[in-house]
């Protein structure tokens, strides 16, 4: 049996609950009590409110209509939140959601490298070189005028609707590994090599996505089905 570090009128506060306390400020709030001090501290505040309780209750406050409703939505949130504890989803509940409803997970996107240069003769020229046998990125690393350059042109991945039409059109046309003629923008002159193309969103991005209405779906079932059945064990009556 734990040991009554205090007691208010006949309720006890035992070291197995101040020790639960402790634990619950240190994983919710990330507050650390070491020190005799704190604890001691912290028992003085439970304690305090402990006082408040056994006022509030000397007081009837417990008694009135108002306390009575939180009562009953407090006994109801704990009740299912403790029936709801048994729920578990796996990632392989979650694959089998994705593979069985691709069309909900249909996104295009493509990922790209580009040279941007500004007059056109010169994007002529380095699209010539590339067609005998230079390599792409080490052109755009060397004369790219786009913060890109730095990556060998690699814009990394994007959907429809973030780049500027010309440049979007011309990217998504591309199969894999091919590039571009030269395209014009409102940034000048673009050499664009398409290096993937996506038309669904990865299962590891869409994974929380899928766990949490998969949850939410078997607390719906669950809580259905639990209420059908005290339906049965008690008497409803409606007006």
């Amino acid at each position: 049996m734990s040991k009554v570090l205090a007691k208010v009128k006949n309720y006890e506060i035992t070291e197995e609950m101040l020790n639960e306390t402790i634990d619950a400020l240190r994983a919710q709030q990330n507050i650390n009590l070491t020190t005799e001090e704190q604890k001691q501290d912290l028992l003085d505040e439970l304690v305090a409110r402990q006082l408040v309780v056994e006022d509030a209750i000397e007081s009837g406050l417990t008694e009135t209509e108002e306390f009575q409703k939180l009562y009953r939505e407090f006994i109801f949130q704990h009740s299912i939140g403790q029936m709801f504890k048994t729920i578990n989803v796996t990632d392989a509940e979650c694959e089998a959601y994705y593979n069985e409803n691709q069309d909900q997970f249909k996104e295009e996107t493509v990922r790209a490298a580009h040279i941007l240069v500004d007059e056109e003769a010169k994007a002529e020229d380095l699209l010539n070189q590339i067609n005998e046998g230079a390599d792409f990125h080490q052109l755009a690393s060397e004369h790219s005028s786009c913060p890109s350059g730095a990556r060998g042109g690699d814009l990394g991945d994007f959907g429809r609707g973030q780049m500027v039409p010309e440049f979007e059109q011309a990217a998504f046309a591309l199969n894999i590994g091919e590039i571009s003629g030269v395209v014009k923008s409102q940034f000048g002159y673009h050499l664009i090599k398409l290096l993937d193309k996506k038309e669904t969103v990865p299962f590891t991005d869409v994974l929380p996505q899928i766990k949490q209405y998969l949850v939410t779906k078997k607390q719906n079932e669950m809580y259905s089905a639990f209420t059908q059945g005290l339906k049965s064990k008690y008497t409803v009556e409606k007006a």
